[in-house]
């Protein structure tokens, strides 16, 4: 019986040595948690690929923003339903009274968006995703430079507005 008992208490003496071992780990390894820097990531911000021009509207050029609720003419804002859903939708836009021969680079919320060729009366669409798509309101400004240069005085620059509320 004697031999039974010391089978039985070196069994657990060596699984309870085995299981209690931690792994030993490099010292410098180890960083003490008042030392630890937590990393945070920065907001996402949009990037105009041509710098917007600090100017006030000029010469005789004039857009409309147009939306299924109606259109910006008279100083009207008009709204743009958009559910969580959407990736991409479309607004009219007129263009009334450009150079045909210079191009159009449209701004919306002073972030370049597109260029296109626009002359004396023009009815298009303008794409808007992303952060275009989180309600608020938006200016879109449609701008013509010297030479076809945005770093340039601006010729023509017009702007009209419209909303974007959550569509339930």
């Amino acid at each position: 019986m004697k031999k039974l008992f010391y089978v039985g208490a070196l069994s657990t003496l060596l699984l309870t040595a085995c299981g209690g071992e931690e792994k030993a780990t490099p010292k410098e390894d180890k960083v003490p948690a008042s030392e630890q820097t937590e990393v945070k990531e920065e907001p996402v911000t949009a990037e105009s690929k041509y710098p917007f021009p600090n100017a006030a509207p000029i010469g005789n050029a004039t857009i409309k923003v147009s939306t299924p609720a109606g259109d910006s003419s008279n100083g009207n804002v008009p709204v743009l339903f958009v559910s969580e859903n959407d990736l991409v939708v479309s607004i009219g836009v007129e263009y009334e009274n450009f150079d045909g021969t210079i191009e159009t680079f449209v701004y919306i919320n002073e972030v370049f968006n597109t260029s296109k060729q626009v002359g004396e009366l023009m009815q298009s669409s303008l794409e808007l995703s992303d952060d275009n798509l989180k309600p608020g309101e938006y200016t879109v400004t449609a701008v013509q430079f010297t030479d076809n240069d945005p770093t340039k005085e601006p010729i023509n620059l017009t702007q009209a507005k419209f909303k974007i509320e959550k569509s339930s």
